[in-house]
């Protein structure tokens, strides 16, 4: 059982769909704006991003509201699991040297 569906588990042009509403999420400088809060979240970008995409008259590249909360799971599960990783490793290490 999967725990959210997005862009790790589609292909084709369903990828390219996914990819093309994230892909804001992935510069630094819309996660450095200090615009409206909603706006400063990830589930803000990714709104706003489906938002302009269904605006320029790309409606069959627009995400639903669904599509985009399992992209922001994704990113909460990613997230959690690279943290996790990093404290794991940072307290072996840690145990290792305590100089």
């Amino acid at each position: 059982m999967l725990l959210a569906r997005g862009l790790a588990n589609v292909e084709g042009d369903q990828w390219v769909k996914h990819r093309k509403i994230i892909n804001p999420a992935f510069h630094v400088e819309k996660l450095k704006e200090n615009g409206e809060s909603s706006k400063g979240d990830l589930l803000g970008i990714l709104l706003d991003s489906n938002d302009k995409v269904k605006l320029q008259g790309y409606t069959t590249f627009g995400l639903s509201i669904d599509e985009v909360i399992e992209e922001c799971k994704l990113f909460y599960i990613g997230g959690q699991e690279t943290t996790a990783s990093l404290l794991v490793w940072t307290m072996i290490l840690l145990g290792e040297h305590a100089h």
